[in-house]
């Protein structure tokens, strides 16, 4: 589990305000708020790419705490362009042998660009190069913020389906940031809008659900979060 408890963090203004959440580790979250929530600084201090003023952030393995291995994936791919896709992927660890590297390479559907460069990729294939990386360092959870916010809608879809698959494949527990409604209702198990006074509503995801927008489900249920988010 990942425990988040009475959360502050200020910079100018308050950001986070006694935040307290409890993520499973085989979970699909989706984090939702509208620009300068703090759904950026809350992953980044899930991410210990930065601390927060106040409260405690715990990664529990049967009931003991633990130091996690955290996969980041972030808006821009953030590749080294003097590295080729395969050296990319493996940058981390010097020990990954073909088999692995291959294995990722297989799940992003990478294996003809392997000896690709960077600046020879699709804005789609340099995020999915991202998201190998961020795999192939096996981490205990995967945290994603704002990973599609750049691509086009077709190329948006198909890595949102992407991510629904790796994470069925792997049952690794995802940390999902967005400001897209329909994006968050495409790839969720679990909800949360960050709402305008800082606090956290969650909405579950049927489990049968269909991952049609359009449905009667899917549309109430937008109403809804909209109208959490005060729009």
């Amino acid at each position: 589990m990942l425990e988040i408890r009475h959360l502050y963090k200020e910079y100018d203004d308050i950001i986070i305000d006694d935040l307290n959440y409890t993520f499973s580790s085989k979970g699909m979250y989706v984090i939702l708020g509208e620009s300068g929530c703090g759904k950026t600084t809350l992953l980044r201090i899930l991410s210990n790419l930065d601390t927060s003023d106040k409260g405690e952030v715990s990664y529990i393995d049967n009931k003991h705490k633990i130091k996690p291995k955290v996969g980041v994936v972030f808006q821009e791919s953030r590749l080294m362009p003097w590295l080729t896709v395969k050296e990319n992927i493996s940058f981390h660890s010097k020990k990954m042998d073909d088999k692995d590297l291959n294995k990722y390479l297989s799940m992003m559907k990478l294996e003809k660009f392997k000896n690709s460069y960077p600046s020879e990729l699709s804005g789609g294939m340099a995020n999915r190069v991202s998201i190998a990386r961020a795999l192939s360092y096996n981490p205990d959870i995967l945290l994603m913020d704002e990973p599609f916010a750049a691509l086009d809608y077709f190329t948006r879809r198909k890595m949102q389906k992407e991510v629904i698959n790796i994470h069925e494949k792997t049952k690794k527990g995802v940390v999902f940031v967005t400001h897209n409604i329909d994006e968050a209702l495409a790839i969720a198990d679990k909800i949360l809008v960050i709402k305008k006074d800082k606090s956290i509503k969650e909405f579950i995801i049927k489990d049968d659900y269909s991952r049609d927008l359009g449905n009667s489900y899917y549309i109430d249920l937008k109403k809804i979060i909209l109208n959490e988010l005060g729009e």
